[in-house]
């Protein structure tokens, strides 16, 4: 246990640890098992606190029925709490675009998209009831030699909880083809569930076609 640096502990919230707070000391002088206590220890690196998992189970009780000894195990969670929180931005940041209506944003809920601002439903030329019917899904949405491109995306999803943003096609309504610009982050694990960005390239698109006509 490293007791030098466990004295400048700190909870998840960053307040310091009392006198007789960490688990091992609470295990010890209450006699019960602490389970799963997240505390915070200073980086030997200087960098930001080292985030443990802590689980202390005391034994040996003395004659009085005092535990003398505990058991403490620990399970380094810095890189977990660190992608939590990017997810908890990247959530919070598509909410924000999501209520501007600056840009298509979407939930998707394994295929079916289950949420769209205006912005998207107008990129496609869909409507809510069409969304809140369940005719959406990126799969339909999507022609067939762009799938696989998709594809992949999910499966960075699934093994990074991001995708980076690419170039891709969606089919809208009437059948014609629309440029968009998506990326995409997990909000939920299991059942997967991502939000995704649409920015729409028509006008980009467009411009490039008058410029090489010209």
């Amino acid at each position: 246990w490293p007791l030098p640096m466990a004295a400048r502990a700190v909870r998840e919230d960053g307040t310091p640890l009392g006198a007789g707070e960490l688990p091992l000391e609470v295990a010890l002088s209450t006699g019960r098992p602490v389970v799963d206590t997240v505390i915070g220890l200073p980086d030997e690196q200087g960098g930001g606190p080292r985030w443990l998992k802590v689980t202390a189970v005391p034994y040996l009780p003395d004659d009085a029925g005092r535990p003398q000894r505990a058991y403490v195990m620990f399970r380094d969670v810095t890189q977990q709490r660190l992608k939590d929180a990017a997810l908890q931005d990247s959530a919070e940041l598509m909410g924000r675009l999501r209520e501007a209506n600056v840009l298509g944003v979407v939930a998707v809920e394994d295929d079916r998209i289950v949420q769209a601002n205006d912005a998207y439903l107008d990129i496609l030329g869909y409507t809510r009831e069409d969304l809140e019917a369940g005719r959406l899904d990126w799969r339909t949405l999507t022609p067939p030699e762009r799938t696989a491109a998709m594809e992949h995306a999910v499966a960075q999803l699934r093994s990074t909880g991001a995708f980076r943003p690419f170039e891709k096609e969606c089919v809208h309504r009437d059948g014609h083809r629309v440029p968009v610009l998506i990326g995409g982050a997990v909000a939920d694990r299991d059942p997967l569930r991502w939000t995704a960005y649409v920015v729409d390239l028509s006008a980009r698109q467009r411009a490039e076609q008058i410029r090489i006509a010209a």
